[in-house]
């Protein structure tokens, strides 16, 4: 009879055959193993690289069969329900036991679009990154083949890998993971913010980049802060360049500009990107660029998102 495999890590995930368990599956969340594994960029998606680790214990040498894992991938929700699918992990290779066995680190590629990571973001708050991951896969035991020839397998349908196990990122490794992509702040569509500006305008950047910093950090005072970066950067850039709002603008009286709630200053940005969309149907298209529309359809989104019908 075979001995159970050590159970080297909390709540694994049993890989099971012929009713006997011979491993088990185990997703890490330090931060240390997500932001080690990182991220990468599609034309149309992320790839984050989940880190997880496989422990598969070899037949003792009277068996007649070894176990071969295969097809694994993970079906992502968020938080702890399964009621909002955020995508699927896999992982395409195959694993046989080692000698004595097979203990060792494997990631699963989950493809994200930018829309789903942002409602993730929504759903984080400022916290850390809760999934929860429903990990299917097959085992099957084969008749290992003289040196290295390939595995025969036995007949009949594979025994199936199916469970569950939640993880929850830390804040930080999981802000440093959407940043090295450069994830966290694309609302619909990616804003491009060159590197290239000229030295004047050095300040204006690096209060960008602070805002950006402290909206990923979350949380009341990152959200705060995150628009006091803001503020900063458009001070800096009037110092550079003064507005000109055109013929007919007055400007409020300090007193009335001091009286003017959040609300109301939020619906003056609204009643603005009103005047500019206003031109639109009235002059020739090439007056029109790209990041014309981006700062339209951008500033649009963000609206919406703060009044949240």
């Amino acid at each position: 009879m075979l001995e159970a495999p050590d159970r080297l890590m909390s709540n694994a995930i049993a890989i099971r055959i012929l009713n006997q368990e011979v491993g088990s599956i185990h997703f890490t969340d330090s931060g240390a193993d997500l932001t080690g594994h990182g991220i990468r960029r599609t034309a149309d998606s992320y790839v984050i690289r989940l880190p997880a680790r496989i422990l598969l214990r070899r037949q003792p040498d009277a068996a007649k069969w070894q176990p071969l894992v295969s097809n694994l991938r993970a079906t992502i929700y968020c938080d702890d329900q399964e009621t909002l699918e955020l995508g699927t992990a896999y992982d395409h290779a195959h694993y046989k036991p080692g000698y004595p066995q097979l203990d060792r680190a494997i990631e699963m590629d989950w493809h994200v679009r930018p829309e789903t990571l942002q409602i993730l973001e929504k759903r984080r708050n400022g916290g850390p990154a809760k999934l929860r991951l429903t990990i299917s896969g097959n085992v099957t035991p084969y008749f290992a083949a003289p040196g290295d020839g390939a595995p025969v397998m036995l007949a009949g349908e594979p025994d199936k890998i199916y469970d569950y196990q939640q993880v929850a990122y830390p804040q930080e490794a999981w802000i440093q993971l959407l940043s090295n992509a450069g994830a966290v702040g694309n609302i619909l569509v990616e804003i491009p913010i060159t590197t290239g500006y000229p030295p004047e305008w050095r300040d204006i950047y690096f209060a960008l980049q602070e805002a950006k910093r402290n909206l990923a950090r979350g949380g009341i005072d990152g959200w705060k802060s995150s628009v006091g970066s803001v503020r900063l950067a458009l001070e800096k850039w009037q110092e550079l360049e003064k507005e000109d709002p055109g013929p007919g603008w007055v400007a409020p009286k300090p007193q009335d500009r001091a009286n003017r709630t959040k609300k109301q200053r939020i619906d003056a940005i609204r009643w603005h990107l009103l005047q500019l969309s206003h031109l639109s149907p009235h002059s020739a298209a090439e007056e029109w660029s790209r990041d014309d529309g981006i700062l339209a359809v951008a500033t649009l989104a963000a609206l919406l998102s703060a009044r949240d019908p």
